[in-house]
């Protein structure tokens, strides 16, 4: 979608991981993850190294496509939870009918699946 909208330029080969890097030196990133930082009692500085690995993170936990990406607080660490939760709300801000659907969710309920 980042690409799509030209969010950032220079994507053209960077992959999914490489595109994450990049969006998350934005400016937009930046307030975003301070806000989402100080919600959470983090340090900024203890979020970002999860950036470099947080495609294989989400991807770990991904494979039901049900429409909507749910963050379980059990599968990722409070970092974690915090890079992905600011991505998502990167994208909210986006000029895009494409918008990802999410919530974030404390503990799975084994009794819906």
């Amino acid at each position: 979608m980042a690409k799509g909208k030209k969010i950032v330029s220079g994507l053209c080969g960077l992959g999914c991981q490489g595109v994450l890097d990049k969006l998350a030196k934005t400016e937009a990133f930046g307030e975003i993850v301070q806000e989402e930082a100080g919600n959470r009692s983090l340090r900024v500085k203890d979020i970002l190294p999860c950036v470099k690995n947080i495609y294989y993170e989400a991807c770990r936990y991904g494979p039901a496509n049900t429409g909507l990406i749910t963050l379980y607080h059990e599968h990722h660490t409070p970092s974690e939870l915090t890079v992905l939760e600011t991505f998502l709300r990167l994208q909210q801000g986006w000029d895009s009918e494409r918008k990802l659907e999410w919530r974030e969710v404390e503990a799975i309920d084994y009794a819906e699946n």
